[in-house]
């Protein structure tokens, strides 16, 4: 194939105009046809004229232009991404002439900015796909009752297929979607043309006063996409329409009367026949409002999610033989075959030690779908969990252990009064006999301890119910070192320990018993402190070598009385 090609500064695009895509790019152009001949255009417009049926033409960059494809004409408009088309002024964007048959696809935008004049005007047929997005970006608000820039972003008055293609429109005096024409009067074929619109899964149509506004003579299929609407309906309709899957809200807080659906009016050329059924789903405060008044019209629901109210004037006829429904069926509806109205109650669960809980939700008693609200109209996934609590246990003990036998203990849930099975507590048995050891005892009963030499005195007080608590410390051998006494008192039962032979007499003398020298402690200054604490509430004393056990009771109230006196070390076994 020969080719020539140009370049030059002023000019507006470039295009390629074959069975093979046209590419439009600032600054450089280029057309090739069957013949291998090239020619030369300056517009978009002129790339369509020359385009042969089945052509592709390619939009790149920035381009301003208002476009019309020819009746009968077949082509495609591919868009690259980020490429944008804005109108000149005063003009449509994009019009389709009668029987002309074009694909809009790609990563695009179609924008429109002048009052009454829309991105899109369709007379023929239509697909958008792709991705491409259509848009009035600057429309005003209205001033009283007249628009200052406002108008529909897509009207329809061919055949149109919308796929993975976004369609918005930031105003709210016009619809965002028009399909079929506004006056009888207007609609061509003395009246007969009719307009389809078809929206498919993947498509996303939102703003306008409503986001689709279904005109005389329109038809309108949704099999699914994405509807929404924060001023007056996402979808009204006049004629025909025909739901059967996606998704439509009113997501408008304040709309009050407003609905997700409206369907018919009180013209005698408004049908208003609305079916909804599969698995579409209509949400808003007013999910549907029906009004229509037509021989023809009414509203026929046998399937879906109607998630808000269902408002029907006394003059629309209303079938309802299916669907789920989150608000009672109004008074004088009733329905056959697979309707379900949920009843839809609050939930929470509070965990306990073993079963986790619930945060509150709401949920229907009946088929048990959860929701985020009381009314239905957001759905729960699923509620949020609360772990289990586990259990708080405390040690039980079910038999004390003894010299001979093993005692046994079990822990105890104070929540839910479990019981884990017993565990063995190993018997206590006995501490050996040592060499010069001082032996220890502790009265559970009075808190005592007591120190001993005696093995004896040790096995027996042990024997009866004191706690065996080993060797405590040593004694000097051959009374070497310094004696430590021990006195009784008659009245608490404690004994005291002392080296201070005047603290012993004192005692005495207040009616202590003299238990003579008990042992004798080392006198030499690297031997091991044993410290002496005092209980201020029972009277006790206590002796230990170890320093944390002696901080712990200080920090517990006991008084700190310094170093009692000093021993060798216990030897290890």
């Amino acid at each position: 194939m020969k080719m020539k090609k140009w370049m030059g500064a002023c000019l507006m695009a470039s295009m390629v105009l074959t069975q093979s895509p046209v590419s439009v790019l600032a600054n450089e152009f280029e057309v090739v046809n069957e013949s291998e001949v090239s020619q030369t255009t300056n517009s978009i417009q002129q790339a369509i004229d020359n385009a042969k049926d089945g052509d592709t033409i390619q939009i790149q960059g920035e381009q301003t232009a208002s476009i019309s494809i020819p009746d009968s004409k077949k082509l495609t408009l591919q868009f690259a991404k980020g490429a944008r088309l804005t109108n000149e002024a005063n003009k449509d964007t994009i019009t389709i002439g009668q029987r002309a048959t074009v694909t809009i696809t790609g990563e695009g935008t179609i924008q429109n900015t002048s009052h009454a004049k829309a991105a899109l005007i369709n007379n023929g047929t239509a697909v958008l796909d792709g991705g491409i997005k259509l848009d009035r970006p600057n429309d005003h608000d209205q001033n009283g009752s007249v628009a200052r820039n406002s108008y529909y972003t897509a009207v329809n008055h061919g055949t149109l297929t919308v796929y993975r293609a976004t369609i918005s429109n930031v105003g709210d005096f016009s619809s965002c979607v028009e399909n079929g024409w506004f006056s009888s009067k207007d609609i061509p074929d003395s009246g007969k043309a009719v307009a389809k619109l078809t929206i498919n899964d993947g498509a996303y149509i939102s703003g306008g006063i409503n986001s689709i506004k279904n005109d005389e003579n329109g038809e309108l299929t949704i099999n699914g996409g994405t509807i929404t609407s924060n001023h007056q309906y996402a979808i009204m309709n006049w004629n025909k329409a025909e739901i059967k899957g996606g998704y439509i809200e009113n997501n408008n807080p304040n709309a009050g009367a407003k609905a997700a659906i409206y369907n018919g009016n009180d013209s005698a050329t408004s049908i208003g026949k609305l079916t909804i059924s599969g698995d579409a789903v209509v949400k808003g405060e007013t999910a549907v409002f029906t009004k229509s008044v037509a021989k023809d019209g009414g509203l026929t629901i046998s399937g879906g999610e109607i998630k808000g109210k269902l408002n029907v004037a006394q003059s629309s006829s209303v079938t309802v033989n299916g669907g789920n429904f989150t608000e009672k069926l109004p008074e004088g509806i009733k329905p056959s075959g697979n309707v379900h109205v949920h009843t839809i109650k609050k939930v929470s669960k509070d965990p306990t030690c073993t079963e986790p809980g619930v945060e509150e939700h709401y949920e229907c008693t009946v088929c048990h779908k959860t929701y985020l609200d009381e009314k239905g109209l957001n759905d729960l996934a699923k509620p949020t969990e609360i772990p289990a609590t586990g259990h708080t246990y405390t040690w039980v003990i079910d038999k004390e252990p003894t010299k001979d036998e093993a005692g046994a203990k079990y822990q105890y849930c104070v929540v839910c009064h479990h019981k884990t099975d017993p565990v063995s507590i190993p018997a206590i048995g006995y501490t050996e006999k040592v060499e010069n050891a001082v032996y220890r005892a502790y009265n559970p009963n009075n808190g005592e301890h007591l120190y001993t030499t005696n093995y004896d005195e040790f096995m027996h007080i042990t024997n009866i119910g004191w706690h065996d608590e080993g060797v405590s410390f040593m004694t000097e051998a051959n009374k070497e070192g310094n004696p430590v006494y021990r006195v009784y008192n008659p009245n608490s039962g404690l004994h005291h320990y002392t080296t201070d032979e005047n603290e012993k007499n004192t005692l005495v003398s207040l009616g202590w018993h003299d238990e003579k020298v008990s042992w004798y402690a080392s006198n030499k200054p690297q031997s091991a402190p044993v410290f002496r604490v005092y209980n201020p509430n029972g009277g006790q004393h206590h002796y230990t070598m170890n320093q944390q056990e002696k901080n712990a009771l200080v920090s517990y109230g006991w008084h700190d009385e310094g170093i009692a006196f000093r021993t060798s070390l216990v030897p290890t076994k």
